[in-house]
């Protein structure tokens, strides 16, 4: 871990380096003023890369005093946050000042932490930590979500035109179960839902209407906001739906499944008889250690149950120690 330590006081500027020689952290940049520190990160003035003294790579974290001469350390930061090469270093604003207005406007400006002078090691240790663990977490995060993209992006480009769901206009079941099995392969949360058009398709409608209908409930369903790895495809009945959720929380995930029901109860689009149409919804969740297949037969089961119980409504499947008691289904 290499640290830029930029502060228009030379002993702050000992201090700092001190502190983090001793636990380990040699070697640190400094600079005296925000200028200097732009130009050791080859930030121009306008915030964009140059010719840089110190590789803006090989800096993993930023000690930056607020008040000194010439540009600010609010300013400073603002510039590094915006310089796509700078972006992600934590910045650790420094500040004598017990100023909550100057504080708020450095976190405006993409601050991750604060350390208060005169400088106190175990302090100034346990904040650049922290910042380093949040930025490793974030790291590791970004890099599964570039997999997951990488992913999501192979299996679309490799699916025939036999594999759209022509009414629905959506990928087949087998995108979302390869996107499904790649996440549980790597620990992640993930929750299947299976969705069904209560009473589809309805008696005495065109395969024109019926189409239409299946693709209101599709785009009322796409429009909800949705997070990276989430994936509305087509199920194996008519009138069925998969949808996909990553890194949700179980109750996240009940309660987008209701927003996807009064979505559509709220269309008010004709359904059986001429009354609005409706969907059930069951749901099942996953962890490492089992399959996509096996999630998807526990959301089909589960969405069978609502619909035995009447339709419009949401359940989820048993965790694994109401499975052990032998229960069904949850009640949402």
């Amino acid at each position: 871990m290499r640290a830029l330590i930029v502060d228009d006081s030379l002993e702050v500027r000992e201090v700092i380096a001190a502190y983090l020689t001793a636990a380990g952290y040699p070697d640190p940049a400094k600079s005296a003023d925000a200028e200097g520190a732009l130009r050791l990160l080859g930030i121009d003035s306008a915030g964009i890369t140059g010719d840089a003294a110190v590789p803006a790579e090989g800096i993993d974290v930023i000690l930056m005093d607020i008040i000194m001469p010439g540009m600010d350390g609010i300013e400073a930061c603002a510039r590094i946050k915006r310089n796509a090469g700078t972006a992600e270093t934590p910045v650790l604003m420094v500040s004598s000042r017990d100023d909550n207005t100057a504080l708020q406007q450095a976190f405006l400006a993409g601050a991750s932490d604060y350390v208060r002078k005169p400088i106190e090691r175990v302090e100034l240790l346990a904040r650049i930590r922290s910042a380093l663990r949040l930025k490793a977490e974030l790291d590791r995060r970004r890099v599964q979500e570039m997999a997951l993209r990488t992913e999501l992006a192979r299996l679309q480009a490799s699916l025939t035109e036999a594999a759209i769901d022509q009414r629905a206009g959506l990928p087949s079941a087998i995108v979302a179960l390869g996107v499904a099995d790649l996440a549980l392969a790597a620990g992640r949360p993930v929750s299947l839902l299976a969705l069904a058009i209560d009473g589809f398709p309805p008696a005495g409608i065109s395969p024109a209407h019926e189409t239409a209908l299946l693709r209101r409930v599709v785009a009322a369903i796409e429009a909800l906001p949705a997070g990276l790895g989430d994936l509305v495809v087509a199920g194996s009945a008519p009138g069925s739906l998969l949808v996909l959720l990553v890194d949700r929380q179980p109750v996240e995930v009940v309660a987008f499944a209701d927003r996807m029901r009064l979505a559509v109860e709220r269309l008010r689009i004709a359904g059986i008889g001429g009354a609005p149409a409706t969907v059930s919804i069951g749901l099942a969740h996953g962890h490492a250690g089992q399959t996509a297949n096996g999630l998807l037969d526990l959301a089909r089961r589960t969405l069978g149950g609502a619909i035995v119980r009447g339709g419009n409504r949401v359940e989820q499947g048993p965790s694994a120690a109401a499975r052990q008691d032998g229960r069904t289904f949850d009640r949402v």
